[in-house]
């Protein structure tokens, strides 16, 4: 992991939000510690994943797409 992430491969934060986003919104307030994990491929864009364990020991993902210019 340490070297995906010294080679900006991929990135790793605290969830932050969506703007006013339903869906931010709902695991901002409802769920703890969300992480978001970003991997570049460097030529197409950017793979997005929204990952957070919920209380229930369940797994909650959102994944999606960005191309940032």
């Amino acid at each position: 992991m340490k070297l995906l992430i010294s080679s900006k491969y991929i990135e790793i934060r605290d969830f932050e939000g969506l703007g006013q986003n339903n869906l931010g919104n709902f695991l901002l307030t409802k769920l703890q510690n969300v992480l978001t994990y970003t991997f570049s491929d460097r030529i197409s864009g950017f793979s997005i994943y929204i990952i957070v364990k919920t209380p229930e020991n369940d797994f909650l993902g959102v994944e999606t797409t960005a191309i940032w210019t």
